[in-house]
């Protein structure tokens, strides 16, 4: 019975959207060609934004500096350790980032460096602080890096997890 009440009551919305849609003077076809084109409109918009969006974030991030874990900038450094400072064999650990965000042009970078030595454990080697920097420079294919070697620091202790951190 609630089926055949509610029935009425549908014929007269289908009528009242019949009678105006034939007072504007529209066939049912516009009427759905407009919709379609306005759904259009508004994909067509959201995605030329997005593609304005990201060529900007492309371009800007372009001209930043790598990332202080990259292997382009650790494979400078690498190399500093190796030639200016005579360390062969390196292991870096608990690189950090101290200045400089993601679209930035220069970068200050710091970590723990040791030689690596046979049969004796990380915490048991001389582990050295090592701050570099990394700028890039306007038109040049490769980022500069600058390195410095400091003084003995203890290894950095491991980080605990979260579930160790609430409830240890």
């Amino acid at each position: 019975m609630a089926i055949r009440r509610s029935l009425p009551a549908v014929r007269r919305r289908v009528n009242c959207v019949r009678n105006r849609d034939e007072r504007l003077g529209w066939s049912r076809s516009e009427a759905e060609a407009g919709s379609v084109a306005v759904r259009a409109g508004v994909v067509w918009a959201v995605l030329a934004a997005a593609v304005i969006m990201g060529g900007a974030a492309a371009y800007l991030r372009s001209d930043a500096a790598p990332a202080c874990g990259s292997d382009a900038a650790l494979g400078q450094v690498y190399a500093a350790l190796r030639d200016r400072f005579r360390l062969e064999s390196v292991f870096l650990n608990d690189i950090k980032t101290l200045s400089g965000g993601y679209f930035s042009g220069h970068r200050d970078c710091a970590a723990e460096v040791t030689e690596i030595r046979g049969n004796v454990a990380a915490s048991g080697m001389a582990w050295r602080a090592v701050r570099y920097q990394i700028v890039r420079r306007e038109a040049a294919p490769y980022a500069d890096v600058t390195v410095s070697l400091g003084d003995s620091v203890p290894l950095a202790p491991e980080r605990r997890s979260l579930w160790q951190r609430v409830f240890g």
